[in-house]
Parts: structure tokens; sequence; C-alpha cells
């Protein structure tokens, strides 16, 4: 044997011992060989419109909102994934949706996220077809490669043709759910130290803080978190051979006007929030409304088409209006409202979230006010089967009051009857 031949299997055999010893050693101790990265943080689908049929999640994604009977807010956590300057590709969304009309259904599932400064592809499995495109969503998306970081909102849901098409024949709905269905928020990282928050974990654990959810809007920071006390809001009226509520798209409500004015007077020097779903009409700082949007709703004459004198309905809504009052370090946010026409129990429902001097109570369910159908003008809709029911006075009820004022505020202005905001719905059935 040479001794240039013998020189270099001595150097292939020390070169194979060493790769063995290198791939050991990763094998042993991967943390040591490369930083662990994992992508946090949430992927959130908020389907609000109901024309997709009800909405549900697939595990590990939960619901952790509804709109109405059919809309949901679905949060799910982000993994794996690159991140760009320009683009972030192959974020993925654990588990999934659900749609369903009646017993049909169809699964989202396998979701895979593109994002870029306008706009969000999800591709995943519908039905049989894979990683085809599920939604585009039209919105802000801000990214950073160093460290990877991805932020996307006010994207706009909406299923490509095709999908709607297989959504609308799978669920045998009347009409395909084209235009927009809800929006997508994404705020996803990658984290290479992977920490634990036991805050994170338990929010409402000693010693963690509270935060206020509405700190943004109206700088009132909260000091403690008070459980509600208020009894729940009254079951909704169950309506004979109800028919589905269509032509809808938003509907009316100020809230109270006084209540607005105050909160934006030198005094309160505070300001008027409306967002997911509830828009701000007229001026501001004091606007003159706000339009909710319409998720469901249903109908019944009860038999009578040419007399709405016994006609119900009840109308979802969707929305959030922030008042607050930052002189005074109060804030009160009411969200979704629900209308319900049902004679001398007509009134209107809704979650009412304050932070009275930072006591923050969250979200209660309550009967906010209460509807006088006569003292508005109830009439036929022409050329349908339906009813209007116009300017319709509304006023407080004492558990509306207390959840603005406080259970133990005794000065509080807003008692029971006290005028609020009149109402104007129609309901226009479905047939």
């Amino acid at each position: 044997m040479s001794s240039s031949l013998s020189a270099a299997r001595r150097t292939m055999a020390a070169l194979t011992v060493l790769a063995t010893a290198i791939l050991l050693l990763i094998g042993l101790n991967p943390g040591q060989a490369a930083a662990v990265e994992t992508t946090k943080g949430p992927i959130v689908f908020s389907m609000t419109s109901g024309k997709a049929g009800k909405v549900s999640a697939i595990s590990p994604a939960s619901v952790v909102k509804r709109f109405g009977k059919k809309g949901a807010k679905v949060s799910t956590a982000a993994k794996n994934g690159s991140f760009g300057e320009k683009v972030a590709s192959g974020l993925q969304a654990a588990g999934g949706l659900r749609l369903a009309n009646g017993k049909r259904s169809v699964a989202l599932t396998g979701l895979k996220l593109t994002i870029d400064r306008k706009l969000a592809v999800v591709r995943g499995n519908v039905a049989g077809k894979k990683n085809i495109v599920v939604f585009t969503a039209a919105g802000k998306g801000t990214l950073s490669a160093d460290p990877g970081s991805v932020k996307f909102t006010g994207g706009k849901l909406r299923f490509p043709a095709s999908v709607a098409n297989l959504v609308r024949n799978r669920l045998k709905l009347k009409t395909a759910p084209t235009g927009p269905i809800g929006t997508l928020f994404v705020n996803a990282f990658l984290d290479t130290t992977v920490p634990v928050d036991p805050c994170e974990l338990d929010p409402d654990a000693e010693g963690c803080p509270v935060i206020d959810p509405y700190l943004t809007e109206c700088n009132v920071a909260a000091t403690s978190k008070a459980t509600g006390s208020l009894p729940a809001a009254a079951p909704l009226p169950t309506l004979t051979n109800p028919q589905a509520i269509t032509g809808l798209t938003t509907v009316g409500w100020g809230i109270k006007s006084s209540f607005r004015n105050y909160m934006v007077s030198p005094a309160a020097a505070g300001s008027i929030h409306a967002r997911d779903g509830a828009t701000a009409t007229g001026s501001a700082p004091a606007y003159s409304g706000f339009d909710w949007t319409f998720v469901d709703g249903q109908y019944a004459d009860n038999g009578t088409p040419n007399d709405p004198s016994d006609d119900q309905a009840i109308l979802n809504l969707s929305g959030t209006v922030v008042l607050c009052a930052t002189g005074h370090s109060f804030r009160v946010a009411i969200s979704d409202p629900t209308i319900v026409v049902d004679g001398a129990n007509s009134r209107i429902i809704a979650d009412v979230d304050s932070n009275l001097t930072g006591v923050w109570t969250p979200a209660q369910r309550i009967d906010v006010a209460t509807l006088n159908l006569a003292g508005g003008t109830t009439s036929l809709l022409s050329g349908t089967l339906g009813t209007k029911w116009e300017n319709v006075p509304a006023a407080m009820t004492e558990n509306g009051g207390k959840a603005i004022c406080g259970v133990t505020e005794p000065q509080c202005p807003y008692s029971t009857g006290t005028a609020m905001d009149p109402v104007t719905v129609e309901a226009r059935a479905g047939i």
C-alpha cells in the first residue's frame, strides 16, 4: 500500500469519527447546536355575518365569543412559518373552523397563512380539496425579519367564489356566502427563549396585573377586577313559525344622546369609540348615534299577516361602543345588542363592561332598556311580509343603570325609566 493512499484513508477515517461526534453531540444536546425557535401568538377569525352557517371551532382552536346564534370569534395559536421584511409565509393555524347548517357541516382544516403588507391569503383543506385558497383578507400587515414577527389587522375575510359555492352546496344554503364575512387578526412572532408567563396561563391568578381591555381607547387603568352581580338577561321569547329576517345590514341605535355629550364635555374630558362591527354616525366628538352590524334574526306574524300589532322579532347585532370619561377615571363599553320585539316584554339586551375608578367589571349580558311599542309607529312593510317599528321609545332598566354607574353608586343619574335614544327596526321575512 502506498504511503499516499494510507494517508488518505487515515484522513477519511478521522473525518468520519469527527462527523459522528458532531451528530452525537447534536443528538445529546440539541439546544447547544441550534437555538430553539417557536412561533407564538394568536390567529383570530371573527366570522360575524352568519352567511356561511353556524361557526364553531375544531380543537385546539376555540370559540372565545359568539355573535348571535351563528357567528363566532375563533382564536387559535400560530405555529411554524418563516418571517421576512415583506412576506410571512407558511404560518399555520392550529385546529380549524367548522361551518354547519342543521345536520350538514363542512370543516376548514390545515390552515396556512401567507401575509404581506396589504393582504393575507389562507390556504387549507375543504371538503376533500387540499391546499386550496380558503380565505383572502385585505388589511394592514406589519412585518419584521429580525426578530421575526408579523401583525395583521383590519383584515376583511372573504371566500373565493369557488369556496363560497362549495360551502353553499355542502350546507345547502340559499345563497353563496360572498362578500365580507368577518375579520382576520394575526399577531405572531418568533420566540427563541419560549418564556412561560404564569399570568398568561391564568390572568386572574394572585399577583397578576389587572389590565383594562379598553386601556388604549380610554386611558383608564384598572387596579382590581370585580365579578359582576347583576341578573342575566331574561330568556329570549320562542317565536311561532319564525321566518329568518333578510335585507338588513345595520341597525341604528345611539344608546343615549345626553350620555354621549357628557362623555366628550370639558368636565369628563373623554372620547367615544365604535369598533368590532359598530360604526359611529354623524360628526365627532359626540356623534349622532351608531350603526350596529346585523348578524341574524327571526320574525313571526303570529298568523295575522295584515295585523302588525302582535308581531314579534329578535334581531342580533354585533359591535362595541366604548364611552370614555377619562377625566373622571370612568369608562363603559356596550357590545353586541339584541333587540327583542315582544309586546309588553320588548327590550334591548347587551353586554356591558365597565371600569369605575379602577374597578373593572367584565361584561355582563343584561336587559339594558325596555321598549314601548305603543309610543312609536308600527306599520306593515309594503310589497313583502314584514313589519317596521319606528321611533320606539327606550327606557333604561334598573340593571342598565347599575351596570353603567356601579351597583353601589347612590347618586347614579340613570335610574329606572331614564329615557334612552329611540330605536327604529324593520323585520323583513326571508321567504
